[in-house]
């Protein structure tokens, strides 16, 4: 197992003697024997260990053992207390959610701090079988079916091709000490469940189980390279960045595999990726979806997705300022002489000075809003001018009124109220322009 251990290593090119690793060893027989064979193999690494206190006495002597495993072949070892039960309580999340945050967080803290290349763990090829008929029974796309990958960023996981079996014959062989972990011989949880149930039922069927799924396993990593290649490249042609917006043509959702990954960085789920897909087929503009920070808008010829902008407070505007801002727009004011030219700008506006009512008020446009626009003759709603603007949904939300007294003086970078305009009898003209 030694000599495949490096090969592994070399040939998926996981890390190299010059590298610093940080292994992550909870005591039992899979890090323990991570340990020995990196120790053996005469690579420089350091030792992390959490320990949860799930488990009374048992975890502090789990933590002991590690420790003293450490200090034996004089590698630098980090523990660390966590109060898994009161973090998980306090977070809604299950014990197990809780201790993977806990210990992934500390372990990218430490290797930032001192710094490392690496973190290694010991997960193996059962652990990725586990990992695929959890997220199957779940429900999962190709990349749940793949298993867990040997590297993933600053991750690695040198044991992946071994079994169970062969790190454990290879532990005795080698005189490894190890603890035996009796939380997992429960089925309290799912994973165990599906180790000390399922697994079995599934190797009578094929007793050659592992060895099968390792082979689909390396089909199923080589297909989803192949299927993100080309989704990259229908990514260029269907995604565009316009501001701090993404626009993604219709063409998008005739195909869920593709709108999924187009849509997948900004944290939508493939139910809401359905109802997208059905929504833009129907044509149904102005429909809107959220994910935890970004909506996506369906417009008339293409997805909207923009990031979520927290309303705006109101900012009160004096006449000596020159310049505010809220979270959607920036302005800066100027006055000047009457007799100034006057240029037809969206995002200037020059209004009549002695018509304004101060302190102007900028906000958010709301229903109801109405004004006169420039141009026009009568009153229209702001909701109004809009539609008849085309303006898109997502660019209607940051639309903000400059409001002088109860008059909407101007819809902001869109159009001026007809009765601030400034006329041949204006002695001194507000300028405002749009940061």
């Amino acid at each position: 197992m030694f000599e495949e251990f490096l090969r592994e290593i070399e040939d998926k090119q996981l890390f190299t003697k010059g590298d610093r690793l940080l292994l992550a060893v909870s005591g039992g027989v899979d890090s323990m024997t991570l340990m020995h064979l990196l120790h053996a193999a005469g690579f420089t690494f350091a030792v992390a260990h959490c320990n949860f206190q799930l488990r009374g006495t048992d975890s502090d002597e789990d933590e002991q053992m590690v420790s003293n495993k450490a200090r034996a072949i004089k590698t630098q070892c980090f523990t660390k207390l966590f109060d898994t039960k009161n973090y998980a309580r306090e977070k809604g999340i299950s014990i197990q959610m809780a201790a993977r945050e806990l210990r992934y967080t500390w372990f990218d803290e430490l290797i930032v701090i001192h710094p490392f290349d690496r973190l290694v763990m010991a997960h193996h090829l059962d652990d990725s079988l586990e990992t695929v008929l959890f997220n199957l029974t779940k429900g999962t796309g190709l990349a749940g079916l793949r298993g867990i990958l040997p590297k993933n960023g600053n991750l690695v996981r040198p044991l992946l091709s071994f079994t169970k079996a062969q790190i454990m014959e290879y532990a005795r062989q080698e005189g490894v000490i190890w603890r035996e972990d009796v939380s997992n011989a429960s089925d309290r949880y799912s994973r165990n469940l599906i180790r000390n149930r399922v697994i079995p039922l599934l190797c009578e069927i094929n007793p050659g189980l592992l060895t099968t799924f390792r082979n689909t396993l390396m089909k199923l990593q080589a297909t989803e390279r192949l299927l993100k290649d080309v989704l990259e490249d229908q990514v260029k042609l269907l995604k565009r960045k316009v501001g701090t917006d993404w626009v993604i043509t219709h063409e998008a959702v005739q195909n869920l595999v593709i709108l999924e990954h187009l849509l997948e960085p900004f944290g939508f789920n493939f139910d809401q990726v359905k109802s997208i897909a059905e929504a833009a087929v129907d044509r149904n503009t102005g429909k809107r979806f959220l994910s935890t920070s970004w909506q996506l808008n369906i417009d008339r010829d293409s997805l909207i997705v923009s990031p979520v902008v927290p309303a705006p407070s109101e900012v009160m505007i004096q006449k000596e300022d020159r310049s505010v801002m809220n979270a959607l727009v920036s302005l800066r004011f100027e006055i000047r002489g009457g007799n100034t030219p006057v240029t037809r700008e969206a995002t200037r506006a020059s209004i009549d000075l002695d018509k304004l009512n101060f302190p102007l008020k900028l906000r958010r446009w709301e229903a109801g809003d109405h004004f006169y626009p420039l141009g026009m003759g009568g009153k229209k709603k702001v909701s109004d001018f809009m539609i008849d603007n085309k303006i898109p949904l997502n660019l209607k939300e940051r639309v903000c009124v400059l409001v002088s007294g109860d008059d909407i003086v101007w819809v902001v970078g869109h159009r001026l109220d007809n009765r601030y305009k400034v006329t041949a009898k204006t002695q001194r003209i507000y300028q405002i322009d749009v940061i």
